[in-house]
């Protein structure tokens, strides 16, 4: 019997609702005691348009540095080597090694023999990059476990021979997504939802290229029935005025609306009133609204280029994948799900998904 509970140092990127459902799920669990360290407000990516200013409430402990300036990064790492010598963590959880925080993070463990849990979306050794697949392949051999969110775009012949590789994919909780309430909604947003009068479809995205919102916007406009259909677009980015000029220009201001990007708690309340969930990556390493979407029993269509698509969902059971540069195939499955919705079927097609505890996986593993 676990005499106390285990202590985890987790050096966290950016902060994102997801990771206080993960942590806060691993210290209810009575296991784990975590305390977590932000080495980021936001992802400061070119291409990230995520910009959440609260948080759901956190049974953890933790901190944040803003990770934008050289001075901040430099105190991230002073701040992580304290605790990584520190004899009160059993274990040091680190969130990738392509940055300059994580990467130090994982030397310093090396070095001061200590053991890490290294946590990556996915495991690919590239071509003419033979520094950089050695290092790589150092750092995964060197922790002491390996926790790997898309096992399915990963090097396979890697993953096949390294029995250290635990399954660690993202994490949200069921029940805060069932709870989360804006303190203010859109007064025709309430009326669209409280009348159910059409099929509400929903996505959320960065509206950027490898998104797939172009593929999504010519499907959704050759549906049988679009009278029938809304589609709800939250997000922003670079194709935002390409999207809009194309509602204009094919007279689909009626159907489509875009949201612009939202809050978490607005998130979950239009993802949890919405009847039809899709997923249109051209390339996307996880994307949790597939887990979202599952997890509130929604019809979720996604494509094949999807990490948490093609992990989640067994295409036909309990939701629908399809080739991302194919709108036609799009199309037949967006109206196939109206229908299903029309004729009362979808109910028996979704079923409740229980939450996938990774503490409890963890724990088992260690």
């Amino acid at each position: 019997m676990l005499k106390k509970p285990i202590e985890i140092f987790c050096i966290e990127l950016e902060l994102a609702p997801y990771k206080f459902d993960l942590w806060n799920e691993f210290t209810k669990s009575k296991k784990f005691n975590i305390t977590a360290f932000f080495t980021e407000e936001k992802n400061y990516e070119k291409d990230a348009s995520h910009n959440y200013l609260n948080f759901p409430s956190a049974d953890f402990s933790f901190s944040v540095e803003s990770g934008k300036t050289i001075l901040s990064k430099l105190k991230s790492v002073l701040y992580i080597f304290k605790k990584i010598i520190s004899p009160k963590y059993n274990y040091i959880y680190i969130s990738g090694y392509n940055h300059f925080v994580t990467f130090t993070s994982v030397l310093l463990c090396i070095f001061f023999r200590k053991k890490y849990l290294l946590n990556t979306d996915l495991i690919v050794f590239k071509i003419n990059k033979f520094l950089i697949n050695i290092i790589k392949f150092f750092f995964l051999n060197k922790a002491h476990k390996i926790l790997l969110c898309n096992r399915k775009f990963s090097d396979k012949k890697f993953v096949r021979e390294n029995t250290n590789i635990i399954d660690f994919t993202y994490y949200v909780s069921r029940k805060r997504l069932l709870n989360d309430e804006p303190t203010e909604k859109p007064i025709w947003l309430k009326k669209l939802f409280d009348s159910r009068e059409k099929t509400i479809i929903f996505i959320s995205s960065r509206l950027i290229p490898r998104k797939g919102c172009d593929i999504l916007l010519e499907a959704f406009s050759n549906i049988n029935k679009i009278e029938d259909a809304i589609l709800l677009i939250e997000g922003n980015g670079s194709e935002y005025e390409l999207i809009n000029k194309f509602i204009l220009k094919n007279n689909l201001n009626n159907h489509i609306k875009i949201l612009g990007f939202n809050q978490y708690r607005t998130h979950s309340w239009l993802i949890r009133n919405s009847d039809i969930v899709i997923v249109p990556s051209h390339e996307d390493n996880w994307g949790i609204v597939v887990d979202e979407g599952l997890k509130l029993n929604k019809l979720v269509i996604s494509t094949y280029s999807t990490g948490s698509a093609v992990t989640l969902i067994k295409n036909g059971i309990n939701g629908f994948l399809y080739n991302s540069k194919k709108p036609k195939d799009l199309t037949k499955l967006i109206d196939k799900c109206i229908k299903m919705i029309k004729e009362g079927n979808s109910k028996s097609f979704i079923q409740e998904k229980n939450e996938n505890l990774m503490s409890q996986k963890l724990f088992k593993s260690l």
